[in-house]
């Protein structure tokens, strides 16, 4: 994969993240969300990510603590 084409794969993950956490309080998709952060898509997207597996681990601890707070189930360990 070429620098280019690492730095735009980097740039979707990062944007359906984002999305997946927006959603999270959406009346209509949080659903959707959960799946999202408890599947297998969220750790694909840790991977496609490239980042360092402290900050995956950072990054799961979040997520686990707004998903709590936002009254839904957390994320399954990696």
């Amino acid at each position: 994969m070429s620098k280019k084409e690492s730095v735009g794969l980097k740039g979707l993950v990062e944007a359906v993240i984002l999305q997946a956490l927006d959603d999270l309080w959406s009346k209509t998709n949080w659903r959707q969300s959960i799946e999202f952060f408890s599947g297998e898509g969220f750790s694909l997207c840790l991977k496609a990510s490239d980042m360092k597996a402290r900050d995956q681990i950072l990054l799961r601890c979040m997520v686990g603590k707004l998903m709590k707070r936002s009254g839904h189930m957390t994320v399954r360990a990696a």
